[in-house]
């Protein structure tokens, strides 16, 4: 769909257009195929699977080179003689400049697929907004997330990929219900300095509508249409963004953010157990960080201690398998100080100083 876009911009002289596309190609090749695909790509062995997803990144990097070739032609070539001369000398043009440009295969496209991610995208990316608002980091879990779909068409093809928003939301469980009214409540307000001139003496039946207005109902419509339509005194008027204002109030407890593909509530209670499950998970990462500044093999045994304050160590002692399969450990010994020789970073956790002791095995 992105060649298809490119052309169609590029025939339009909508040059700047083109580059959209191809920006939000690369984000969403790097920062969700590539990132959700990391087990496949580092599985062992060489199996069916694990030749798909590099066969399919490859193909997207040679398709891209030849797209980016009139905006970026010296890293395109660059690309182009990595990926294509060194692997095929005989077979392939010379230069990324010597091809023709690619021409879309729609027959390939799977529209349903496109659109349904299309959503689960847009929903993850509301589910960060809310815990961005909410200062809840993304390692810490939360118990639910509700689900509210624009289009409830979609609404079969996202239970096949609720999984994979829990995942990306770090909730234990999500939900698709069919409205939100039990988490949020709607506020839309008129915007009287814009709508005076043309509403004039028929401003408080149009405050009026709009208070007695299905909230949600306008929020789609104005996210799909970008304008809204609603009845004052039996005559039509359509008001734009900047006409009217529609704002989420969430319950207690919960958060919420909205968009074109629906309606995200987060819930933000956060019980003992989740606290230490998010406790253990900074512990986690704050391991797997002193890995990379080390510059150990991604597959290299470590052995690690830790000293910390008792809720960081109460966070850890029933999640060890778990701590010992993620940081690739042959031993855990918890309430020690580093051995003489071993690697030693010492770091803070909600203000609760953790001593790491590494050491390979």
């Amino acid at each position: 769909m992105t060649n298809a876009e490119v052309i169609q911009k590029m025939d339009e002289f909508r040059v700047y257009d083109a580059t959209v596309a191809l920006t939000a190609f690369v984000d969403a090749l790097s920062n969700w195929y590539v990132r959700r695909c990391r087990s496949r790509f580092w599985a062992t062995g060489l199996d069916a699977d694990k030749l798909d997803v590099h066969w399919t990144l490859y193909e997207c990097l040679v398709a891209l080179a030849r797209l980016l070739a009139p905006f970026l032609p010296y890293a395109t070539e660059e690309m182009w003689q990595n990926l294509v001369r060194r692997a095929f000398p005989d077979s392939e043009a010379e230069s990324v400049h010597l091809c023709d440009y690619p021409e879309p295969d729609r027959e390939a496209i799977d529209r349903p697929l496109t659109r349904a991610m299309g959503a689960v995208r847009e929903l993850v990316s509301l589910g960060l907004q809310v815990r961005t608002a909410q200062k809840l980091r993304i390692r810490q879990p939360l118990a639910v997330a509700e689900l509210v779909i624009a289009e409830s068409d979609l609404a079969p093809s996202l239970r096949a990929h609720l999984d994979l928003i829990r995942d990306e939301l770090n909730v234990r469980k999500v939900d698709l219900v069919p409205n939100a009214d039990d988490y949020v409540t709607y506020n839309v307000t008129p915007n009287f300095r814009a709508l005076g001139p043309r509403i004039g003496k028929r401003m408080p039946a149009l405050k009026n509508a709009l208070a007695e207005a299905d909230g949600a109902a306008l929020l789609a419509q104005l996210e799909s249409a970008g304008r809204v339509a609603i009845e004052i005194d039996g005559e039509q008027f359509s008001l734009g963004p900047d006409e009217i204002g529609i704002s989420l109030s969430a319950r207690p407890g919960f958060a919420a953010a909205a968009g074109p593909a629906g309606v995200v509530v987060l819930g933000t209670t956060l019980s003992e157990e989740l606290i230490a499950e998010g406790l253990f998970r900074e512990i986690l990462n704050r391991i797997q960080t002193f890995r990379k500044e080390l510059d150990l093999e991604y597959t290299g045994r470590i052995r690690l201690t830790l000293a910390a304050a008792p809720a960081l160590l109460d966070a850890v002692r029933p999640r060890l398998d778990e701590l010992s399969r993620e940081a690739l450990a042959i031993e855990v010994v918890v309430d020690a100080l580093p051995e003489q020789g071993a690697h030693r970073r010492e770091v803070s956790i909600d203000g609760e100083p953790l001593t790491i002791g590494l050491s390979l095995a």
